[in-house]
């Protein structure tokens, strides 16, 4: 199956990866900025906090949607993201707090795992 994903930032490229899971699959990533993961890259002072591991519902997001939220926080929690940057090679360590950040403190580093 050929699958195309619209826009290359952190949302788009981690469904590219799991859509790439599946062998027989063919995906296909559009970017319009000359490069990907472009704000990626710069978020969070350019260190990028991937998650917090102590946040579970949506009762810690102001959301106009919080019965949303609260589906996608229990659908795809804190140790699935840690799990699936652990399996991009992307070396994390914990903060005060329960915050999550690549090991380097660099953003970049988590647009690099993406990458390859």
């Amino acid at each position: 199956m050929t699958i195309a994903v619209i826009g290359a930032g952190a949302s788009g490229m981690m469904a590219a990866l799991t859509a790439a899971e599946t062998p027989e699959n063919k995906i296909l990533l559009f970017e319009r900025q000359a490069r990907v993961g472009r704000k990626l890259a710069v978020t969070g002072n350019g260190r990028c906090n991937l998650t917090n591991r102590d946040i579970q519902d949506a009762n810690f997001y102001f959301s106009d949607a919080p019965k949303t939220a609260d589906g996608i926080l229990k659908a795809f929690q804190a140790k699935d993201t840690l799990h699936f940057f652990e399996n991009a090679g992307l070396l994390m360590k914990e903060r005060e707090g329960g915050l999550i950040y690549p090991y380097s403190d660099q953003a970049q580093s988590v647009v690099n795992a993406l990458l390859q």
